[in-house]
């Protein structure tokens, strides 16, 4: 039945759905809940509280209690307008199901084991999570104009983060690094993002992150002009992503593992990047590093480029269609790299360029 009273939300009624029962505050802006604002009922101490559609207006930075948890009805209708100001979450608190505006340059402040689900943010700020076992898991990060985007939607410098199942869109970089990080898990997420040329659409980047795992994530029609996903770090894994690059526009690469050790780059699909995968920096340490069963199509360069690495296996990869060599050692301190069973037909100036040293090279078909 639609709802008649408060006392119908209490009892799970609201749109025909028992799934909200149990909620110790209602928040109504028009005055039928036990709360007209946010900040009083998490002032006040409500362990759960629910929110009813309306506008809600900040006017001060709210910090909630650990084991807290705020929940809208429908994050389309359940506005929170955070002007300036921001959440700040408590341990274990949970955030779900709101639709987030805002100025300032932080919207959310994560704490350890806090949550983030469902919710959509049309902000300038961004979520920062500095802490250990934050969860943000089917939310859909946006801008309603060009005027109004934030630098980059997620800063991470927490540990055992999971980024999981969100949606970013409009031209703002999605997620970058605040200083190490440690076993982050970044997954099914999909970016139609088309940030500026100084920021990659992924950036951890910092040599000492460990074992981050970026797996089955989708880059749709990506301007990446610095390129899709830049790493570094040891233990880290990139796998079963699909990354298509937007038409007729410059960019880098598709995957650039900076420096680091033990990574592996496995079932990737890359299409339209200059380099699709880029290893090693000069004279940086890059070693240790698996990179098979790839398809790789890059339309200005090489499929497969390395510099300055030591002990890399490329096996099982299929490039075609490039411009320059499928898989090119660039260069003699490129140490012990081995080539096999690589399909590498089709790319324009050869299927291999080998300028390394102690190059192992097996049964890899170029023509």
């Amino acid at each position: 039945m639609p709802i008649t009273s408060i006392q119908s939300v209490r009892e799970g009624h609201w749109h025909h759905s028992a799934g909200f029962k149990g909620f110790d505050a209602i928040v109504d802006a028009a005055g039928n809940g036990d709360y007209t604002t946010i900040q009083a009922a998490v002032t006040a101490g409500a362990a759960s509280i629910l929110v009813v559609p309306g506008t809600y207006t900040l006017t001060a930075d709210i910090t909630m209690a650990n084991d807290q948890k705020l929940t809208g009805i429908n994050r389309d209708t359940c506005i929170v307008q955070l002007g300036e100001f921001k959440i700040v979450l408590g341990q274990r608190s949970l955030l779900e199901r709101l639709r987030f505006t805002g100025t300032g340059t932080t919207a959310i402040q994560a704490s350890a084991d806090s949550r983030v689900t469902e919710c959509r943010f049309f902000t300038v700020g961004r979520v920062d999570i500095a802490s250990t076992g934050t969860e943000i898991i089917s939310n859909w990060f946006q801008a309603e104009n060009a005027l109004t985007l934030p630098a980059v939607y997620i800063l991470v410098g927490g540990s055992l983060v999971r980024i999981v199942s969100n949606q970013f869109d409009a031209t703002a970089q999605a997620i970058a690094a605040a200083g190490a990080t440690r076993e982050v898990l970044i997954s099914g997420n999909i970016f139609s993002n088309r940030p500026s040329a100084a920021a990659a659409i992924i950036a951890l980047s910092n040599p000492s992150n460990l074992r981050l795992l970026i797996v089955g994530n989708v880059f749709n029609g990506v301007d990446a002009r610095a390129g899709a996903i830049d790493l570094a770090g040891s233990g880290c894994v990139v796998q079963g992503n699909t990354l298509t690059a937007l038409d007729n526009l410059p960019r880098r690469f598709g995957i650039l593992f900076r420096n680091g050790n033990s990574v592996i780059i496995d079932g990737n699909t890359i299409a339209g990047f200059n380099n699709g995968i880029q290893l090693g920096q000069a004279a940086l340490v890059t070693e240790r590093l698996v990179v098979a069963n790839n398809r790789v199509a890059p339309t200005e360069w090489s499929g497969i480029f390395l510099l300055d690495t030591d002990d890399a296996i490329l096996q099982g990869n299929i490039v075609s269609g490039a411009p320059g060599y499928g898989i090119n050692i660039s260069n003699a301190a490129c140490d012990r790299t081995i080539v096999s069973f690589n399909n590498l037909v089709g790319n324009t100036t050869g299927g291999i360029q080998d300028l390394g040293t102690g190059t192992v090279l097996f049964q890899n078909k170029t023509a």
